[in-house]
Parts: structure tokens; C-alpha cells; sequence
């Protein structure tokens, strides 16, 4: 509706096997970006058309956008993608070599055939005559077997990874990335900002989940960033430092539909020339016996500092980020905190937790969140 509201026209489109396009659904196919330029390149000789198209999107909307602009479509000039991961198998599928058991069955057997399934009977409503005989030719989602088909990063994954794809984008690009993003890990957006080689990219951080893409503010921006590179505007969205931090965003709408534009409000916003923030400072904490991250390193002990905590009732759910809005649990994890900041201390970058291990397991799995922590011991 924004986009409507703003004089453009608004194409939506299923990729092949799903809805009611014919064809194979297969996870991130081969066939995603090819098929994605044609259909950039038929957009762009439509007689409403300008002849200048612009993608946005979040989540698969938004791999497809980097897939398509590697095919170099003539008619593209400018993406708008949230929700993105530099390598799927290390983001969502296999993290840290672990089957995401959750996330893969969840897509599989869950959310993506409920989405297709959604969008053929509204087709069909609308009065698709072909969509009913479409749908009975295709076969189930096949993800869940073609993840543990794969359960190294060969180069199946590879073909699939907008990794390999980033640094053949030469459109604009703006990217717009949630820090606690539930279904992918939030390094991989960072990771494609510093890959893409064109001079015009425009990153956009702040608290918040996978469908942060949909936030009233993000969309505002996304329509500049159109403005500019469709319509030929100088709004100066091309001159503003290139990162952009939203700080603690409130959501004012609850319950609305993934994607679906809702208000919300940052804090606070600052802007800086390049990521990561050549102003940061790296500061080393130390996990102590006694559950503190300490500035100083602590002295030997007899007993190395041995913790125990009570596995697994401390595990954290995929699906979700309500473990960053509860009370930190006393069992089933263990629990470094720092003393009470005595000023404002800004946190901005990607962590790095480095530690030594050793098990009777055949098979061990580490999990590591960093939280803020108020007064009364919320996070």
C-alpha cells in the first residue's frame, strides 16, 4: 500500500512450485535468480511501466533480490532487502554445524506450505482457472531432506549462498537488518554490506526481530531509496553516511501481519561513514568462577574456576526472541554479568566469545546470547 500510495506499481510474484506457479520448489533453486531477471526484464516493457524497477522485500523476498541483481537484469536499478544471510547453511540451516531441527522443520512443514497454500486459494478466488490443476502437480517441500542431504558447506550450499553472489550486484543497494532476528544469525547482513563493491549501499541496524522490514520508519526509507534510483529524485538519501543505527526501537503496534506495515519509534539514531564504526573501541571482559565479566583477568585457581548448570532446561527456542524481553534464568545456563555501568556505554559490533572445551560426548552443542540487563534484573 505505501508503495501504491507513492505512484508505483506494485508487482508480486510466486517463485516457481509454490502458489500457483508451475515447476519445482527446491530450497534457494538454482533457477530463483534467472527466473527472478526475466520476470524484472518483463516488468520493465510493460506499458505502465517507467522501464525503471526497484525489489524490496524481507526474508526470502530479500535472497531473491540479491539473486536476481547477480543476473544483471537491464531494467533493475536499485533493491531494498531485509532479513538476509550471507551463507544460509551457516545463518539458518546448520549454524555452527548444528541441524536447526526447529527452523528446518518449521519451513518445511509449516510456514511455506501454509503461505503457498494462502496465496493459490485467494488466486483461485480471484478467479485463476489454471491454480487448482497447478497445485496437484507439485510435490511437497523438499527442504528438510535437502538440508541432511547436505550437512557440510559443499558446494550445493555454495550455488545457494548470496555470498557468492554479493560482489556481482552493481544496483544500489540498501540493506536493513534486525539485531535479535530469530530465524537468522545477524552477522550475515554486516558480512554482505562490506562484500558489495557499488559505491552507492546504504545499511540500516536496530533492535528488533526477522520482519523489522516492515517498520513504518524502514519503509520510508525504502521508498527514498526508490525515489532516488527509480524516479531520478536528489533527496540526498545517496549523501547521508552510508550507517544508520536505530537504538531501542518500540514497536507501538502488536499482532500484526509478518510484513505488514506497523509504527514504531527508535530511542534514539545515530549515523556513522562505515561498518564496523571506525570509532569503536574493542574491550576484553573475563568469565569468572564466580559468574562475572570482569575487566581484569582473574588469577588461577585451584579448582580452574569449575561451574556446573543443569542441561537442557536452559535451552533457547528458535521460532522465537522472547528470550530477549524475560528474567534471566538461574538454571539451565550459566550467567556472566558485568558490575552496574556506572555511565552510558554504548554497545555496537559483533562479539566474540572465546573459550576451551572438552567432553565425554560424542556430540556437544555451545550457545552464547549477550543481553542487556536492567536494575531489577530484566532483560
Amino acid at each position: 500500500q505505501p508503495y501504491l500510495e507513492h505512484g508505483y506499481a506494485y508487482v508480486g510474484a510466486n517463485i516457481r512450485g509454490t502458489s500457483c506457479s508451475e515447476g519445482q520448489y527446491g530450497l534457494w533453486h538454482e533457477l530463483e535468480g534467472p527466473d527472478g531477471a526475466q520476470l524484472i526484464e518483463w516488468a520493465g516493457t510493460q506499458p505502465w511501466s517507467t522501464g525503471s524497477v526497484g525489489m524490496v522485500g524481507i526474508s526470502y523476498p530479500g535472497h531473491m533480490q540479491i539473486m536476481t541483481a547477480a543476473q544483471h537484469p537491464s531494467h533493475l536499478k536499485a533493491i531494498a532487502a531485509s532479513g538476509l544471510t550471507a551463507s544460509s547453511y551457516r545463518d539458518i540451516w546448520v549454524p555452527g554445524g548444528i541441524f536447526n531441527v526447529g527452523m528446518v522443520g518449521w519451513w518445511t512443514f509449516d510456514i511455506q506450505p501454509a503461505i503457498t497454500r494462502t496465496a493459490a486459494e485467494q488466486r483461485i478466488e480471484w478467479g485463476d482457472d489454471r491454480c487448482a490443476e497447478i497445485r496437484l502437480r507439485q510435490k511437497p517441500n523438499p527442504a528438510w531432506s535437502e538440508v541432511q542431504e547436505h550437512p557440510l558447506l559443499d558446494d550445493w550450499w555454495k550455488a545457494r549462498d548470496l555470498e557468492t553472489f554479493i560482489d556481482r550486484v552493481d544496483v544500489p543497494t540498501l540493506i536493513i537488518l534486525g539485531w535479535q532476528d530469530q530465524e537468522t544469525v545477524s552477522q550475515g547482513p554486516t558480512l554482505l554490506f562490506n562484500m558489495l563493491k557499488v559505491a552507492n549501499k546504504k545499511m540500516i541496524l536496530q533492535s528488533g526481530g526477522h520482519g523489522v522490514g516492515g517498520r513504518d520508519i524502514n519503509r520510508a526509507q525504502e521508498i527514498r531509496w526508490m525515489d532516488r534510483w527509480l524516479k531520478g529524485e536528489n533527496n540526498g538519501i545517496d549523501t547521508e553516511p552510508p550507517v544508520t543505527v536505530l537504538w531501542e526501537v518500540k514497536d507501538e503496534d502488536r499482532d500484526v501481519e509478518f510484513g505488514a506495515t506497523r509504527t514504531a519509534t527508535p530511542n534514539w539514531t545515530t549515523t556513522y561513514s562505515n561498518w564496523p564504526v571506525p570509532e569503536q573501541q574493542r574491550v576484553t571482559l573475563y568469565l569468572t568462577h564466580d559468574g562475572k565479566l570482569s575487566r581484569e583477568m582473574p588469577a588461577a585457581r585451584a579448582d580452574n574456576g569449575v561451574r556446573n548448570y543443569l542441561y537442557p532446561t536452559g535451552t533457547e527456542i528458535i521460532g522465537n526472541n522472547e528470550q530477549f524481553a524475560v528474567t534471566s534464568r538461574s538454571i539451565g545456563l550459566l550467567s556472566y554479568q558485568t558490575e552496574p555501568m556506572a555511565e552510558d556505554t554504548t554497545i555496537l559490533g559483533l562479539p566474540q566469545v572465546t573459550f576451551h572445551a572438552s567432553s565425554e560426548q560424542k556430540d556437544t552443542d555451545f550457545m552464547v546470547t549477550l543481553h542487556d540487563i536492567d536494575a531489577a534484573g530484566n532483560v
